[in-house]
């Protein structure tokens, strides 16, 4: 069997991780997963432990809890039957080992068995550095970014997360932050992107994405996207379909009020700056809304604190949020 490696694409939601995957999606050597949230599932509860026959099944279960794994390329039987194949002995292998193998089921129904990268996007696992470091330390991390001012707007038009302006200002900071908190750690294998690069120049941006993770591209192919079926179905992907239109940089200006504006760069100043977005008022450094920043740390504890509970009561907790979010 191919060793294959792997790749976490992270970014605050709203910034353009769906559209980065469905661009990457595209190219039979990268095969990027449907979104679940079955790796920090089952973390927990597998990481120290060596997996044998004896624990395929539960295994199996655990990750199926993740009612997401539903739209993915293969059934329970077909990832059982890899499973076996996987482990051969009584020795049993490792957590990572068994989330390589989800993924290359996928992969290998998705018509992509000779991939050489195999891939996940997934917003929240932003809050999840650490662990995801621990389980693969090798792994590529593409970091996605967006000007918080277009996050915030986009977020007002989807039915999920807050819809106050400064508690989405400043859970774009938290997002953001977690992910930098290992830009040195994982060195030559993070890269960030801009989505506002991403769309005036898609191009260059999958070419510096490509060498990044070691696959070559020719800079006059045009570049494709290849979404996964269901998520053209879900309204708050329905843009991807769109592709490269310019206006979406900038609709945050009629989208927003001027006091929204102001609220999101006082708030994000900071890290705007690290990212080269322009700050329009210049008393932005002024006035921090604390009251916001602690609420989203809070939230944001909260969310993290999700993944200690029993896996059956999560699973409950996020089939119920999903459910009223839709």
């Amino acid at each position: 069997m191919t060793e294959k490696k792997f790749l976490f694409i992270l970014g605050r939601g709203r910034s353009g991780t769906t559209l980065l995957s469905s661009i990457l999606n595209a190219n039979q050597e990268i095969c990027i997963a449907p979104e679940s949230l079955f790796i920090m599932n089952i973390y927990r509860k597998y990481r120290k432990k060596r997996i044998g026959f004896d624990k395929i099944d539960q295994l199996i279960e655990d990750i199926y809890a993740e009612s997401r794994m539903e739209s993915w390329s293969f059934t329970k039987k077909e990832l059982r039957r890899n499973m076996v194949e996987l482990i051969k002995d009584n020795r049993g292998v490792c957590l990572s080992e068994v989330i390589m193998e989800v993924y290359r089921t996928q992969a290998k129904y998705d018509g992509k068995n000779q991939t050489l990268i195999l891939g996940d996007k997934n917003p929240h696992y932003s809050l999840f550095p650490r662990e995801l470091n621990e389980l693969f330390p090798d792994a590529y991390w593409i970091h996605i970014v967006r000007d918080p001012r277009g996050t915030v707007a986009s977020y007002k038009n989807v039915g999920f997360d807050y819809n106050h302006t400064g508690l989405l200002a400043a859970r774009w900071n938290e997002y953001n932050k977690s992910i930098l908190k290992y830009k040195d750690v994982k060195g030559s294998k993070y890269i960030m992107v801009k989505f506002e690069d991403l769309i005036e120049n898609p191009q260059i941006v999958q070419r510096d994405i490509l060498e990044f993770i070691g696959i070559g591209h020719n800079l006059d192919r045009k570049v494709k996207t290849k979404a996964h079926t269901h998520v053209s179905k879900l309204p708050w992907h329905s843009r991807v379909e769109e592709g490269f239109e310019d206006k979406r940089i900038h609709a945050w200006k009629k989208a927003l009020t001027k006091e929204d504006i102001i609220s999101i760069e006082n708030i994000c100043f900071q890290q705007m700056a690290m990212f080269d977005y322009a700050i329009s008022e210049n008393k932005c450094a002024r006035n921090f809304n604390k009251r916001c920043l602690l609420v989203s740390r809070f939230s944001v504890a909260i969310e993290k604190l999700l993944f200690l509970f029993p896996l059956s009561v999560r699973a409950k907790i996020i089939s119920l949020y999903r459910s009223i979010t839709r």
